[in-house]
C-alpha cells in the first residue's frame, strides 16, 4: 500500500490498530463471498461437503489480496469523511 497518495498527498500510514476496522469488513466480505458459493454448491449442485468447503476456502484465500485493498481504502474513506463532518 502506498504511504501517500500520488494525487493529493493524504497520509495513508496510520498508529497501530487504526485497521481493524478494515479487518472486520474484510472478514464481513469474506464470509458474504464463500458461504453463497458453499449453499450453491450443496444445494443446488448437490456435490459433497468436502470438495465444496474446500473450493469456498480456495476462494477466499485467493480474494484476499483484493479484500485487504478494498476493506482499507473503505474505512480511510469512512474516517476521511467523518473526518470531513466534524470539521465543517
Amino acid at each position: 500500500m502506498n504511504s501517500k497518495c500520488p494525487n493529493c498527498k493524504y497520509l495513508f500510514i496510520r498508529e497501530n490498530g487504526y485497521f481493524l476496522g478494515a479487518v472486520v469488513l474484510g472478514y464481513s466480505l469474506a464470509a458474504f463471498s464463500s458461504v453463497p458459493t458453499f449453499v450453491i454448491g450443496i444445494l443446488i449442485l448437490k456435490e459433497d461437503i468436502q470438495p465444496t468447503l474446500l473450493f469456498a476456502c480456495i476462494q477466499v484465500v485467493v480474494l484476499t489480496p483484493w479484500i485487504t485493498r478494498v476493506c482499507r481504502q473503505a474505512w480511510i474513506h469512512i474516517d476521511f469523511q467523518a473526518t470531513l463532518r466534524n470539521n465543517t
